[in-house]
């Protein structure tokens, strides 16, 4: 056995010997997916015991070869902890945290317990992949073996959390470490430091019982890293004693901040004091030399370099190159350059980029081609200095001479191409990219976001595997752009870092999303981390102030302008004059106006739109007679504010001349706003002939603006004519406005026309106050919003949808057309009937299989899975479908064609999806959420049979119940209105246990349904400033119940199955029972016999883990029907809010979804929330138009009510004194 051991400690000690002695020779194979050649070296030991493996593992690993040290792991008999623990070191030593992470989960499943070092590795792994989730995991497992006090494991637990942006964490971890040395005090530093918290890393660095070099110069970093140069130079100051990082970090906090003699002093400092000055040290003192641009001192520490042997350090001779270029002319800093020893490439590199940076990209162009070797940075150097001069051609041809295109320098192309807006070509080139890091992705992702392509831009960010800061900044800015501000909040909770410009963005993205509060409160996050707001933000901020007339938050970002040095900055100037201006202060607006050292046209507009806002008429034009004596030429702005200003003052004669002046003087055009403000001007006057005069001289079509104001004017002067006429046009532009009709009948009530205004009130009672569009327009709308939701069934479908404007407008890319053509599975025309359009798709769609035409020419060709439709004269398109079904078909098809026909004259939004959706389903490919629109013939009668028979005798024989099958049977399937009507109309207990027994109990229809799970739509995150909880959603869903006898009240909905029912309440409480909380919807249903009954329904409600998302379930006519409620919106003031719902019922095969628009009295929120409401909708991916507006006007008597001790809000106050309903239209006429 001795003999043994003996043996084997030879055999590895010569092994070992022959590796290092093999070193070079094995060093091109230090990857894992080494060849067989390359490991050859792995010589067979016999019987090696655990440690000589777990040491070979180590030695491997040290000598760069990873794939030798895998397979020996992978070939060990038997191993322990170390063995494990030797594999981890491996990978990470490699860079592979991910392997790490994979090698400590295969352990643990092999029944190992991870000792201090298993999970220090483990930690360490999580830091540098900002793995979070999987960090806090191992943390616990720390607790539970008792780790986590380990010194050791400790200061890894404090960097992992550090590195992931828990920085709440660090302390509890720190104070869980039972004996902290220096290093884990250091950690706490460091962790504190790189999250911006620099108070509290200043606190701990006060309480170190004992401090080292480290500590000092972790401290004075972080103060370098937010900004505050003078706090860290004040502590390097007070250090006891000095090192070379420390001299380094202090000189290079000094570069960053632009005090160049600063740094000159300290490097004499450090010199006189005998500490040697390293290459880093030495690099930034040159570029203090190239930033004052001082060719003296530059020579001085060129001189100093030789002597102390720096100037043959590659990063050195570089940066003397560059400084000769800083300070001198590029031919002399040329000849300087010939001087060097060396000549690196990297002084090559320099010289080209400093050429390309004085706009000499001939001269840089000669270097390049005179250097005996380039390498990638020349390359890229060269490359992007002709993308610098928008050469793109110049540039695209030298990367076709690269042997190996660089990611570096393909980035740097499709950057470009992004730029110049041709994403198509940027796609290609990363399509074509062999290896793809985070910038190129990024850059593509910019890409995406740029051009509004967020679903694109969010594929690309998921499949990303590594994610920069400025790649969640890029996500984040799209969602915000886009009104999706719950999923940038997610998002931007999600991101492991946040830089200035995360917080900036962020901050300036609520505000253009009218979310000032939450805008406010991030500001104050963001101050609390120690990053300084950038001038857009404060001038952001301030505007946001001025939108809301706070003059308290408007005067505070003064102040915090005026601190920071941006007050003196124009973007912020012209932010407070408005501000000051919207809140009534004209003597600040004007004293910021007259502190001004620069202005531009903003400027002056700003002050005299403030003026006029204010009517002070006199001063706006006498600020506008000022700026005429300036260099600003006014534009159309201009021009508007001073109309204004005459309007508001009744200034005629002036506001005609400044109207003239703009075409005489200065060739700009009025546009609809000039003419209105000309128009309501003479309306003002009593001028109503001179006004209509002007309105049919206007070069453009007026808009309902324009027919108001005369309209108004008309009904104060009395010319019922003229009146009638402007009320047809506002018509015209809005059906569904109910503001004509006030008008006319306060009108016709002076002269005493009754009879007419009877009229008038009926017609207002049928009217929508949202416009739809025509026939053409829906067609258009619905098939385009048909494309976009076809995705939420199939992703890879692809259906595009053509009018003329999309093959006639300015700006089109008929190449790129012709792509997306190629690619389609069908095509919908629209209106199509410009002949030059006709051509054009007849010449490209050839190839594409399936192609419908609605209204357009006849020259267009319908197909069916490749078969031409021949439509004679006028025929229905959908009465030829059943002509191409097979025989066996036949019927099946005529079913189709009947169902989609009573759609298609419906002609209202839903129907034409529906339309579309059949057509899909039945000739193209299936549609799952139409599976069940068939029925099963004599399987449904023999389960009915079997099943229910008493529930289908009882029903026969009750008048009511046998009614109502009768009309159930004349709608059709797909008619959600007309069942509901009849089951309304013919309601009983027997027609109940039905409907339960046959659908509920035994689905003898065979029917099934799933709650959708698109589209996904993300609730409310904040309200009134707080993080949104379970508690503030439900008080939210309760509204003004308590003020009122009612939550909500129903404006208007997207579902017309539901919405159709007038007079809907919204009932919301919690129950007696803890936890309960339940929803009754009351409403009004007209019966077939035209009367209007009212119905109440129970739904209980409880909460999913989301806030804002919740449950329902109701029987309802012996159906079980389930929903997923979401909360989009509530504004502040509870004057509205947005509920978005997913449901099915199962047993009857239906699915559906919808959103319904509620607020306190069943009215529309002011004019000042509709770009907010219009958010929301576009967040629940719901058109306007597609918005039915329910009947409020017969809502006599409801039966409201809640059960007897319910329990109401707990966590939100409402009161009278904050809303009071409005009166309805009825009452005010």
């Amino acid at each position: 056995m001795l003999r043994k051991h003996s043996q084997l400690r030879t055999s590895t000690l010569i092994y070992y010997k022959f590796l290092q002695s093999q070193s070079s020779v094995t060093y091109s194979a230090h990857r894992i997916n080494a060849t067989d050649d390359q490991n050859h070296y792995c010589i067979p030991i016999p019987n090696p015991d655990i440690t000589s493996l777990n040491k070979l593992i180590n030695d491997h690993s040290k000598l760069g070869n990873l794939a030798s040290a895998a397979k020996l792991f992978d070939e060990m008999p038997e191993r322990d902890v170390a063995s494990w623990n030797s594999i981890m070191s491996s990978y990470a030593r490699n860079d592979l945290y991910n392997e790490v992470l994979r090698i400590f989960s295969e352990m643990r499943l092999h029944g190992f317990m991870p000792n201090h070092t298993s999970i220090s590795t483990a930690l360490s792994a999580c830091a540098k992949l900002g793995a979070l989730e999987q960090g806090e995991r191992i943390h616990g497992l720390s607790i539970k073996t008792r780790s986590s006090a380990n010194v050791f494991v400790g200061t890894s637990l404090i960097a992992m959390y550090a590195n992931c942006g828990a920085s709440d964490s660090l302390f509890r971890v720190f104070d869980g470490i039972e004996y902290p040395n220096v290093a884990s005090w250091n950690a706490l530093i460091s962790g504190y430091v790189l999250n911006h918290c620099i108070e509290d890393a200043r606190r701990v660095f006060e309480k170190m019982p004992s401090r080292n070099v480290v500590s000092w110069t972790a401290m004075i970093s972080g103060y370098i890293k937010v900004k505050k140069v003078s706090s860290a130079f004040e502590l390097f100051n007070m250090m006891p004693a000095k090192n070379s990082v420390s001299w380094c970090v202090m000189i290079g906090g000094l570069i960053c901040n632009g005090q160049y003699i600063e740094v000159i002093k300290l490097f004499g400092e450090m010199i006189s004091k005998g500490d040697r000055a390293t290459a880093p040290v030495v690099n930034k003192v040159i570029s203090a030399y190239s930033g004052l641009k001082d060719i003296g001192g530059g020579r001085n520490i060129h001189g100093y370099t030789v002597k102390c042997g720096h100037h043959l350090c590659e990063s050195i001779e570089a940066s003397l190159v560059w400084m000769y270029c800083e300070c001198l002319d590029i031919e002399e800093a040329q000849l300087e350059f010939e001087k060097m020893d060396r000549m690196y490439v990297g002084s090559w590199n320099t010289l080209i980029c400093a050429c390309i940076n004085k706009q000499k990209v001939e001269e840089a162009r000669n270097l390049f081609n005179g250097m005996a070797q380039r390498d990638k940075i020349s390359w890229n150097s060269m490359i992007n200095g002709y993308l610098k001069h928008n050469r793109i051609d110049d540039a695209l041809k030298l990367f076709s001479m690269m042997l190996e295109p660089t990611v570096e320098a393909t980035t740097a192309l499709m950057s470009s191409f992004i730029e110049n807006g041709r994403l198509h070509e940027a796609r290609n080139l990363f399509r074509r990219m062999p290896h793809k890091d985070v910038t190129a992705c990024t850059t593509m992702l910019f890409g995406y976001v740029k051009e509004g392509l967020l679903d694109k831009a969010l594929d690309l960010f998921r499949k990303m595997p590594e994610r920069s800061i400025v790649t969640y900044n890029i996500m984040i800015s799209g969602f915000l752009q886009d009104g999706k501000v719950a999923e940038a909040y997610k998002l931007f909770n999600e991101s492991p870092l946040h830089d200035a410009t995360s917080w900036n963005g962020f901050i300036i993205g609520l505000v253009q999303n009218g979310l000032i509060d939450q805008a406010f409160l991030m500001y104050k996050k963001m101050v609390s981390s120690n990053i300084n707001p950038s001038e857009s933000v404060i001038a952001s901020l301030v505007g946001s102030s001025s939108r809301l007339s706070k003059m308290v938050h408007g005067h505070q970002f003064h102040t915090v302008a005026m601190k920071l040095g941006l007050d003196s900055r124009l973007v912020v100037q012209n932010s407070l004059i408005t501000m000051y201006s919207k809140c009534g202060d004209m003597l600040l607006a004007g004293q910021v106006f007259k502190d001004m050292g620069d202005r531009d046209v903003v400027s002056w507009n700003a002050i005299i739109y403030g003026h006029a806002l204010n009517s002070l008429a006199e001063n706006a034009i006498q600020m506008f007679e000022n700026m005429r004596g300036t260099s600003i030429i006014p534009d159309e702005i201009t021009f508007l504010s001073v109309l204004s200003a005459c309007s508001y003052a009744n200034l005629l004669e002036k506001a005609q001349l400044f109207f003239d002046s703009m075409r005489s003087d200065y060739r700009i055009e009025p546009k609809l706003a000039h003419y209105a403000c000309m128009i309501d001007l003479l309306c003002r006057k009593g001028m109503i002939e001179e006004a209509k005069d002007l309105i049919d001289l206007m070069p453009f079509e007026p808009d309902s603006s324009v027919w108001t104001s005369l309209l108004s004017s008309c009904r104060a002067n009395h010319n019922d004519k003229l009146a009638k006429h402007a009320a047809n046009r506002i018509f015209t532009c809005n059906p569904l406005d109910r503001m004509p009709y006030l008008h006319l009948i306060n009108l016709y009530g002076s002269t005493g026309r009754w009879n007419e205004i009877e009229n008038l009130r009926n017609q207002m009672k049928n009217i929508r106050t949202s416009k739809k569009p025509d026939n053409k327009d829906i067609s258009q709308c619905c098939s385009k919003n048909m494309a976009d939701r076809l995705k939420w069934v199939d992703e890879g479908f692809e259906m595009l949808v053509f009018t003329d404007n999309s093959v006639l407008s300015d700006g089109v890319d008929h190449e790129n057309l012709r792509k997306e053509l190629s690619h389609s599975n069908m095509l919908v025309d629209v209106a199509v009937n410009n002949q030059e359009a006709v051509e054009w798709l007849r010449e490209n769609s050839e190839n594409i299989p399936n192609i419908i035409c609605f209204e357009s020419s006849p020259a267009l060709v319908n197909k069916l899975g490749g078969s031409c439709i021949q439509l004679s004269g006028k025929q229905n398109f959908f009465t030829k479908l059943a002509e191409i079904a097979k025989p066996s078909n036949r019927k099946e098809s005529s079913e189709v064609v009947k169902a989609v026909s009573d759609a298609w004259e419906r002609h209202n939004s839903d129907d034409i999806r529906f339309c579309l959706l059949v057509i899909i389903n039945s000739y193209i490919k299936p549609v799952p959420i139409l599976k069940n629109l068939r029925t099963k013939g004599l399987s449904t009668i023999n389960c009915m049979l079997k099943n229910c028979r008493s529930q289908l005798l009882n029903c026969l024989f009750d008048p009511n119940c046998r009614k109502a099958l009768q009309c159930l049977n004349s709608c059709s399937p797909t008619d959600q209105v007309c069942n509901y009507r009849c089951i309304a109309s013919y309601e009983s207990p027997n027609l109940e246990a039905f409907s339960f027994c046959v659908l509920q109990k035994h689905n003898c229809l065979e029917l099934d349904a799933e709650i959708p799970s698109k589209p996904y739509v993300a609730p409310l995150s904040i309200f009134r400033g707080e993080i949104l909880s379970h508690e503030i959603a439900e008080d939210l869903f309760i509204g003004w119940l308590g003020n009122f006898e009612w939550s909500w009240r129903v404006i208007a909905g997207q579902n017309p199955a539901y919405d159709q029912f007038p007079c809907q309440y919204q009932l919301f409480y919690r129950g007696k029972a803890k936890g309960s909380f339940c929803y009754e919807p009351v409403f009004q249903v007209r019966t077939l016999d035209e009367k209007l009954v009212w119905r109440r329904r129970k739904y209980r409600v409880r909460r999913a883990s989301v806030p804002g998302t919740f449950y329902f379930s109701v029987l309802d006519n012996g159906v079980v029907s389930k929903e997923f409620w979401t909360i989009v919106d509530v504004s502040d003031d509870l004057t509205w809010g947005l509920f978005h719902y997913s449901g099915a019922a199962q047993a009857a095969g239906l699915s559906y979804t919808g959103a319904v628009l509620v607020s306190p009295d069943g009215m529309y929120p002011p004019d000042s929330e509709s770009q907010r409401v219009a958010s929301a909708l576009e967040k629940s991916s719901i058109k306007s138009w597609e918005l039915h507006t329910v009947d409020n006007c017969s809502c006599i008597n409801p039966p409201l009510g809640i059960p007897e001790g319910s329990r109401l809000h707990c966590k939100i106050e409402t009161g009278r004194e904050r809303w009071s309903l409005r009166n309805t239209d009825e009452s005010v006429v």
